[in-house]
This record gives structure tokens, C-alpha cells and sequence, in this order.
């Protein structure tokens, strides 16, 4: 049977289950992690590292939502503004720039 969680709160949860009834020590034993590390993950002072999720043959599967309103889709410029600026020509340097002046000696 599979199990989709989407949290670390529904993994913790998930892990409960399937210790069941035995101890801490046995399950941790059961993960190949030890004890405390166990404890740490359930007082959520440490996320379940890859050797956990592997034990509990779980897979990995991160996604990132960034939504419509977020400041980050403000900053894309629209397709027709990306082409007319690769159309302007580059701006020539202006000819009154400072020259350096030679030094007499």
C-alpha cells in the first residue's frame, strides 16, 4: 500500500503508525538510526534524514508553488519587450568623456 504525505507533520505521523507498539529503542533499531536520533525527529528538533526515508522505503519528492501573485512574476518582462530590446542597437560611448591627461615631466 502507498502512502502520500506532503508534510513532515504527515511523515511523523505515518512513522507513529507503522511503529505501532513497539518501543522507541525497537523501531530505531528496526530504522538502523539510534534512539535519540529517533526522539529528535519525533520532538522535531531534526527532519528524517536519507537513511530514514530509505528504511521506510519512502521516496523524496519535493515541489516548489510560487504563486500568481507573488512579486516574482511582476519582474518577468513580457515576450515582446524581450525582443525589442535585443533589437536596439548598444548606445555608442558618449565622445565627451573624460581623457586622461598625459603628465609632462
Amino acid at each position: 500500500m502507498a502512502y502520500l504525505v506532503k508534510d513532515v507533520a504527515q511523515l511523523l505521523a505515518l512513522m507513529r503508525r507503522l511503529q505501532g507498539k513497539r518501543s522507541s529503542t525497537e523501531f530505531a533499531l528496526d530504522l538502523g538510526i539510534s534512539k535519540q536520533y529517533l526522539t529528535d525527529i519525533y520532538k522535531g528538533r531534526r527532519d528524517p534524514g536519507e537513511s530514514v526515508l530509505q528504511a521506510l522505503e519512502v521516496t523524496r519528492n519535493v515541489t516548489y508553488e510560487v504563486p500568481h501573485t507573488s512579486a516574482l512574476f511582476r519582474r518577468i518582462p513580457a515576450a515582446n519587450q524581450k525582443e525589442k530590446a535585443h533589437d536596439e542597437k548598444p548606445k555608442r560611448a558618449s565622445s565627451k568623456t573624460a581623457r586622461p591627461r598625459k603628465l609632462h615631466p
